[in-house]
C-alpha cells in the first residue's frame, strides 16, 4: 500500500491523470451532529484534554464555560503549570499574557475568549475590560448559563 501513494503523489505532482476510486459503501457511518452542551468545559479534566476541545469545538460550536454567570466562548488555550493546588476553575493568574485556570491535572492559560454578545479577544483585552481576581471560577454557575 506504501507505494501506491508514493505513486500517487508522483502522479499529482506531475500533472498525470490519477484513477479515481469510488469510497466503498461496507463500513460508512454517519457522525451525529454535535450538541451545543458537549462544548461545555468540565474543569476537572486534565489541562491537555480542554485544550484539545478547545481546539476541536473551533470554529463551531465554540467551546465554552461561565464566569460570574454569563457565558464565555474560550477561543485559544495552552497547558501551563503542571502542579498546582486549587479548586478546578479557579483563576491562578490574570495578567495580559493570559488566564492561567486550574484544571484536574495541571492549569490551562486562557489566550483568546470572547463573552457573550461581544467580539473575540485576546486574554490582555478581555481584562482591560473587567477585574478578574485570583480566585474567581470558571464554570462553577455553567448550568445556569446553559
Amino acid at each position: 500500500m506504501p507505494g501506491h501513494f508514493a505513486e500517487y503523489c508522483r502522479k499529482l505532482a506531475t500533472g498525470d491523470p490519477v484513477a479515481r476510486s469510488p469510497q466503498p459503501r461496507a463500513g460508512i457511518t454517519v457522525a451525529p451532529k454535535i450538541q451545543s452542551i458537549e462544548a461545555a468545559i468540565d474543569w476537572s479534566g486534565p489541562a491537555a484534554s480542554i485544550d484539545r476541545q478547545i481546539r476541536a469545538f473551533d470554529p463551531q460550536p465554540g467551546a465554552y464555560s461561565s464566569l460570574d454567570g454569563e457565558r464565555i466562548k474560550l477561543w485559544r488555550a495552552e497547558p501551563a503549570l503542571d502542579a498546582v493546588v486549587a479548586p478546578a476553575g479557579s483563576v491562578l493568574e490574570a495578567d495580559p499574557a493570559g488566564i492561567v485556570v486550574a484544571c484536574g491535572r495541571g492549569t490551562l492559560r486562557l489566550a483568546e475568549l470572547q463573552p457573550a454578545g461581544g467580539r473575540r479577544m485576546s486574554a490582555a483585552a478581555f481584562l482591560a475590560g473587567r477585574r478578574l481576581a485570583r480566585g474567581a471560577r470558571f464554570g462553577a454557575d455553567a448550568e445556569a448559563s446553559g
